[in-house]
């Protein structure tokens, strides 16, 4: 059985590491050793603990993806996580034929990893690293990639980086949760919804209260500047959000048939005007499936939440996801998310829904 976060005898709350591992622990993709209660953060990563916790991190699909080496076992745990990182580039076998698992990951090449994995591009933090790797230009545009996001800094006034020493449990979970943080702002970035808006301050929330200050007042200001951006170019006046939930009441209320099936929230509008926004998604799921399994991401100040539906591929409740901003609810001081999902049930071969609006101030 696998070890409980809480039950991690090895990660005192004192330690620089505690908020890395905690974080990846609550989100399943670090579990420790179950036989001994540790997490080890002090012994060093091998390649195929190193593959699972990056194709978690990054979200690579895994589902039906098999190794192909002479050394990892085809059906074996490790070996979806080991070809899904090897599809998207981050990580190749050797010249004969193996991919060595048990060998030990050095910090030059963890970079290249985490940055390919979640597609990390050049950003503007200062790079003040002194020692990338001169005799490859792969791993230095990695290394220089992940400072440029505030994602590694070197160690200590000298800012050097060591990308040839080994790399520990630690240092690693550290890197994973950078990485993610400065993932998910790029995304938004990218893509430009209040959604993605509210998934990336999510994880920048995240981030230690205590470490890396300063990049995660990087990435804040890179995400406060869009976010500023797409709220000065929507609508925002509270007959527009009115006439939003109207029409959404509207479009509900077609489907009274099956008022068994949903609810509809009171919805309560604040005195003060708009700042923020809102996404409807709609969650397109095949006969048979029920509703699918609900991941909330939470400040530890409880400003906000944010509720996604998801199932793998290979479920019987897969679906194929798309996301529309219908309503335009807002201010300082909170956010609003409203979920609106669609599924499709065997016994009735017609469609029921489900919607939940969340106000938190």
């Amino acid at each position: 059985t696998s070890t409980k976060p809480a039950d991690f005898k090895d990660v005192a709350k004192t330690k620089w590491y505690y908020d890395y591992v905690m974080s990846l622990a609550d989100t399943g993709i670090v579990k420790g050793y179950g036989d001994t209660g540790e997490f080890r953060p002090m012994a060093p990563v091998t390649r195929e603990q190193a593959a699972k916790m990056v194709s978690l991190a990054a979200q690579l699909d895994i589902y039906g993806q098999k190794a192909d080496f002479s050394d990892v076992d085809a059906q074996g745990e490790s070996s979806p996580y080991i070809a899904a990182l090897v599809n998207k580039g981050a990580v190749q076998g050797f010249s004969d034929g193996s991919f060595r698992p048990q060998d030990k990951v050095k910090r030059a090449d963890a970079a290249k990893m985490i940055q390919i994995a979640f597609g990390l591009e050049l950003s503007t933090k200062e790079v003040k690293i002194i020692d990338l790797p001169s005799t490859d230009a792969n791993l230095a545009k990695a290394i220089e990639i992940l400072a440029s996001n505030g994602v590694v800094k070197g160690y200590g006034a000298s800012h050097a980086f060591k990308p040839d020493q080994e790399i520990n449990r630690a240092e690693f979970a550290k890197m994973l949760c950078m990485a993610t943080a400065a993932a998910s702002v790029q995304n938004a970035e990218a893509i430009g919804t209040y959604f993605t808006i509210g998934q990336a301050q999510a994880q920048v929330d995240r981030l230690s209260k205590t470490q890396d200050a300063d990049s995660k007042a990087f990435l804040q200001e890179r995400l406060d500047i869009f976010a500023g951006l797409v709220n000065a170019a929507e609508p925002s006046d509270r007959e527009k959000v009115q006439e939003d939930i109207e029409w959404l009441r509207e479009y509900m209320s077609q489907y009274h048939g099956l008022q068994r099936y949903f609810t509809i929230p009171e919805i309560k509008l604040p005195e003060h005007g708009a700042r923020h926004g809102c996404n409807i998604l709609w969650d397109e799921v095949r006969t048979g499936a029920g509703p699918g399994a609900r991941a909330a991401y939470k400040t530890e100040d409880g400003q906000y939440l944010v509720i996604e539906l998801g199932q793998r591929p290979t479920s019987p409740g897969y679906y194929a996801k798309t996301s529309t901003i219908v309503a335009h609810v807002q201010n300082d001081g909170w956010f609003a998310s409203v979920m609106f999902s669609i599924f499709t049930k065997t016994s009735y071969e017609l469609p029921y829904y489900e919607w939940e609006v969340i106000w938190h101030y």
